[in-house]
């Protein structure tokens, strides 16, 4: 997460100076940035549910944060094709870290409601 938040801090300026300067990159970092921090949220919230299963939310209620961000990291990934392919591939790994900790959360709530049955 820590890694996450140094890139936005970091990828917001170069984004926009690269907009400025009429390079699609920048439209393509930009948009990832601003979908990124929609599916970091996403992210958050199953963490707090991992953590504290008994909050009273809906985990499928971000199911559409996590989807914005895996679309944000196809973006990604689609901005550095041309860059290096070691950079695609590793880009694969949130996507799959989200993947399993959304299924993680919804197995504990899933156990949770059928000790309380």
């Amino acid at each position: 997460m820590v890694l996450w938040l140094l890139g936005i801090g970091m990828g917001l300026p170069f984004s926009v100076v690269a907009v400025i300067n009429g390079e699609y990159i920048g439209f393509l970092m930009l948009s990832s940035l601003m979908l990124g921090c929609v599916g970091m949220w996403g992210i958050i919230q199953l963490l707090k549910k991992l953590i504290w299963p008994d909050i009273n939310y809906p985990i499928q209620k971000y199911r559409i944060h996590l989807v914005m961000g895996c679309v944000s990291v196809v973006i990604t990934a689609i901005g550095f094709l041309d860059v290096n392919n070691l950079v695609v591939f590793y880009l694969v790994v949130p996507i799959l870290v989200t993947w399993h900790l959304y299924n993680v959360c919804k197995n504990t709530v899933n156990k949770a409601l059928q000790v309380d049955c």
